[in-house]
């Protein structure tokens, strides 16, 4: 099935056209961008009783999931997308809500593929970079937040989409920063 096929829609649709009613009985997702049910790790249930167990401390749950390897780093659902790693100044400026400007150049050196990526050509840089408009910002191995790109021939803009982290997971409280 390609990207944004709805199979109750093509149910549906089967059975208008054969004169006939049609319905799905049932129907199960085998997997999710780059997720298999080999990957479901617990059901919802299990989550809650380690929750209780845990005298139902957020923190701690989260941490013993983590640890045990139930809970998948952030960028794992991104595996297509291209990465590039901020310096200080960078990543407190996106995550103020500042666009980053690059040069085209300067860009394309930080940039780094995605781990599943498609061979392509490229006439020139700007198509190279109309091709990935969006890409996920880290520093060091955190990820802060998912930019989209706005490219022309010399320079790049990186406005972000999504930001992953609170403004205190990278401050302190006197206003320095963390990393």
């Amino acid at each position: 099935m390609s990207k944004g096929t709805y199979i109750r829609s093509l149910v549906d649709e089967i059975g208008e056209r054969s004169g006939l009613h049609a319905c799905c009985w049932e129907l199960r997702r085998t997997s999710c961008g780059p997720y298999t049910l080999s990957d479901r790790v617990c059901t919802t249930e299990a989550l809650f009783d380690r929750f209780n167990a845990l005298n139902r401390d957020s923190e701690a749950c989260v941490r013993s999931l983590w640890e045990e390897g139930f809970i998948y780093p952030l960028a794992s659902a991104f595996p297509m997308l291209p990465r590039l790693s901020l310096k200080a100044m960078e990543a407190r400026d996106l995550l103020q809500g500042k666009a980053l400007s690059f040069t085209a150049e300067a860009f394309l050196q930080r940039l780094q593929r995605a781990e599943i990526s498609e061979v392509k050509s490229f006439s020139n840089r700007a198509e190279q970079l109309d091709h990935e408009p969006r890409i996920l910002l880290f520093k060091g191995d955190k990820c802060l937040a998912m930019a989209r790109s706005e490219a022309d021939v010399t320079n790049v803009l990186l406005r972000s989409q999504r930001v992953f982290v609170s403004q205190d997971s990278w401050q302190e409280p006197g206003g320095g920063e963390k990393w």
